[in-house]
């Protein structure tokens, strides 16, 4: 497989990675619904110390009961991009707020201890490694209270045809038995390569939808395309 993606060069890369961009780049937000995470030290990943987000506003007070019970929970990338060049809210990011402002769900942002390269081409050679080592890269945050919710809109970037190690990272730390996950994939040619399936195999005990994959060039430039996936997706959720 190596062999191939190598052999494939800069055109896999921009397929297959289309999401790795600088973590320590701005990442200017658009007020979600609400947060739901605190900071926490690569030691010690348990703390009740409250993380701050001056583009956080509370939850509507209106929100339905049932939305209390969904969270959005997502991994995103600023900075340098394939296709859409440098961003300051990651493509990713993007399909999440659009779900959170259907839904009114809660977010959570998966943001990594280590930040990657700032430069494409060295975050993609990081990416590729992790997945060959199998690694799992540490988490900077942790979600509060994480078994309230019953329904689960996870996504990611695609990288080299799977999900982000990080997020095996998030998905193994969790307790999934008895949720409802439904995958939301940025990419540029990829598509979802399976991830539904692999979350599947990671979280047997879960019910995993067919999810949705957006171009990240969609993600960015077109919202009102975006508006109209994302309420496609939510149907995958369970009725009440």
């Amino acid at each position: 497989m190596r062999s191939l993606i190598m052999g494939m060069a800069s055109t896999v890369l921009a397929f297959g990675l289309m999401g790795c961009t600088n973590p320590s780049a701005s990442q200017a937000q658009t007020p979600n619904p609400q947060v739901v995470q605190t900071e926490t030290s690569p030691a010690k990943q348990n703390t009740d110390k409250t993380a701050t987000d001056k583009d956080v506003k509370a939850a509507p007070a209106n929100r339905e009961k049932s939305a209390q019970k969904s969270i959005v929970v997502y991994y995103s990338r600023t900075g340098e991009n394939y296709s859409v060049g440098n961003i300051t809210v990651g493509n990713t990011a993007k399909v999440a707020q659009e779900i959170a402002k259907q839904t009114g769900a809660d977010m959570y942002e998966i943001k990594p201890v280590k930040p990657y390269p700032a430069e494409y081409k060295k975050c993609t050679e990081v990416a590729q490694q992790e997945k060959e080592d199998n690694a799992r890269p540490q988490i900077a945050t942790t979600v509060e209270h994480f078994e309230q919710y019953s329904t689960v809109y996870l996504g990611y970037p695609n990288w080299w045809g799977d999900m982000p190690m990080i997020v095996y990272t998030f998905i193994e730390s969790q307790n999934f038995d008895g949720k409802t996950v439904i995958p939301f994939v940025t990419h540029e040619g990829s598509g979802l390569s399976g991830t539904p399936q692999k979350l599947r195999k990671a979280l047997p005990k879960a019910t995993v939808t067919d999810g949705i994959a957006i171009t990240g060039s969609t993600a960015q430039n077109k919202p009102d395309e975006v508006t109209k996936k994302v309420s496609e997706l939510i149907k995958q959720a369970p009725k009440d």
